[in-house]
């Protein structure tokens, strides 16, 4: 079963390997609503993100 993503809210925009990628995360999903993210989880994502390889072409991450 899926859980599509329906709405997001962007964190921040990373550069990581050449790319510009939009970092966000999930508000409302198929399944659930987030009404808030600790500003700390949105910052350790921000980082990991820089931080990781990313697939080639990817333009957006979104921590669901």
């Amino acid at each position: 079963m899926s859980n599509k993503i329906i709405a997001a809210q962007h964190i921040k925009t990373v550069f990581n390997s050449g790319s510009t990628i939009a970092v966000k995360y999930a508000t409302k999903t198929e399944a659930w609503n987030r009404t808030y993210l600790d500003k700390k989880v949105q910052d350790d994502f921000g980082k990991a993100v820089e931080e990781t390889e990313v697939p080639a072409g990817a333009t957006v991450v979104v921590l669901a």
